[in-house]
């Protein structure tokens, strides 16, 4: 079944103003052999050059998407023509620089101001959809474990995600460990 890994750090979205080169990044250690399908990276007016690629086990960079000047109107999903194979182990990584100065012609305010993350296209966001493939039905279900443990570690008082850590953990046979999520 395909699935996505969503990387993001929008909580750490907090743009002084005049800053051109705000950094922020995330990472996702795959737990399993993927193919990489599609990516979807998301920033909003102040992002500048979006970078998406994964580290394997031998250190060798794969890039997955690199967007040198961003525009807002190349939010899309990028296909690839031949899946990425990716070895467990590989580290999927974000990194994402923005500018805030009033240099950059489409920074909505001028003069530059605070952005914080949000939802409103003056704010900001970080966002690195990746759409993968695993090998079969038991990889999926131990990707999905992983995936809600990350967002667990970055949100530990998400009842949903818990809930689908538990939904997880009971699919794989793990009955204890299951209802110690949903309690």
């Amino acid at each position: 079944a395909l699935m996505l890994l969503q990387l993001e750090r929008d909580s750490e979205l907090d743009i002084p103003p005049g800053k051109r080169d705000f950094v922020v990044k995330d990472r996702f250690r795959l737990p399993v052999d993927v193919d990489v399908l599609a990516v979807y990276p998301h920033a909003h007016l102040l992002g500048k050059d979006l970078q998406g690629y994964a580290t394997l086990p031998n250190g060798k960079k794969e890039w997955l998407v690199w967007i040198k000047d961003w525009d807002w109107n190349w939010q899309a999903v990028f296909r690839f023509a031949k899946p990425v194979s990716l070895p467990a182990g590989s580290v999927l990584e974000m990194c994402f620089t923005y500018d805030n100065s009033a240099e950059n012609l489409r920074n909505p305010h001028q003069p530059p101001q605070r952005v914080v993350g949000g939802n409103q296209t003056s704010d900001e966001m970080s966002h690195l959809w990746v759409q993968v493939l695993p090998r079969s039905k038991q990889e999926a279900l131990v990707l999905d474990e992983s995936i809600q443990r990350q967002l667990l570690q970055k949100n530990p008082g998400a009842i949903e995600r818990r809930n689908r850590l538990g939904a997880v953990l009971y699919d794989q046979g793990r009955v204890d460990e299951a209802i110690a999520e949903f309690s």
